[in-house]
């Protein structure tokens, strides 16, 4: 009879010898196992998702949101409604957690040191016959960098609080609800794209795409 022990782990003998490792051999996630409650809490776990209370939303179509600015006020209720109508896109950044390499023992594993936020804010308004909107965003430029001295304002004096509302419908055709707001902090304008005029674009709309830069953003919802 052989000096060497068998173990059975799932559906397949392992032999061990006195050169194994014993914790090479224990049950792992990647073996198929029914024993220690795997398939018990598997099966819990699907139970759960599937019997999830409340009503299924559906999809989000993104041609409805608002965008605010919390500086100096908002900048009016006439700048607000103006720049519901032109607005015509802006993004919601993303976000990177930053990680390093670390090999200690075995395999090298992924470390998280820090967060970042990738890109800036792009904002894409049509043009009204008054420019406001345009100028509004010229007028917050210029106090960053004086168009004339070429001084630069302290920092907190021009850099706020941007608000993203992606809005949707209630069902009953009248009311909308804002199931999330994206709270973008140290906003301030960095790019004011070039306006292209052209005589054989009589029947296109003009417009700008301001590029925003920003610190960090989070978002709040009355939802869980």
């Amino acid at each position: 009879m052989s000096n060497s022990r068998e173990n059975a782990i799932g559906r397949y003998n392992i032999r061990r010898t006195s050169a194994v490792d014993v914790r090479d051999v224990l049950p792992t996630s990647e073996t198929v196992q029914e024993q220690g409650g795997r398939r018990e809490d598997l099966q819990t776990a699907v139970e759960e998702f599937v019997n999830i209370p409340g009503t299924f939303h559906g999809v989000y179509t993104p041609n409805a949101f608002h965008v605010r600015f919390e500086r100096f006020g908002g900048g009016g209720a006439v700048f607000e409604r103006k720049l519901d109508f032109f607005a015509q896109s802006v993004n919601i950044p993303g976000k990177n957690i930053e990680s390093t390499p670390l090999r200690i023992y075995g395999p090298e594993r992924e470390i998280p040191t820090g967060v970042s936020y990738s890109g800036d804010v792009s904002l894409r308004c049509l043009l009204s016959q008054d420019f406001f909107v345009y100028r509004w965003f010229m007028n917050w430029m210029n106090e960053i960098v004086g168009e004339t001295t070429s001084n630069v304002n302290y920092y907190d004096r021009y850099a706020t609080r941007m608000l993203i509302t992606p809005v949707v419908s209630t069902g009953d055709g009248e009311t909308d609800a804002a199931p999330i707001v994206f709270v973008v902090e140290d906003v301030w304008p960095k790019t004011m794209s070039q306006i292209d005029l052209n005589q054989a674009t009589k029947s296109n709309a003009a417009e700008f795409t301001l590029a925003l830069s920003f610190r960090k953003w989070h978002y709040i919802t009355s939802r869980r």
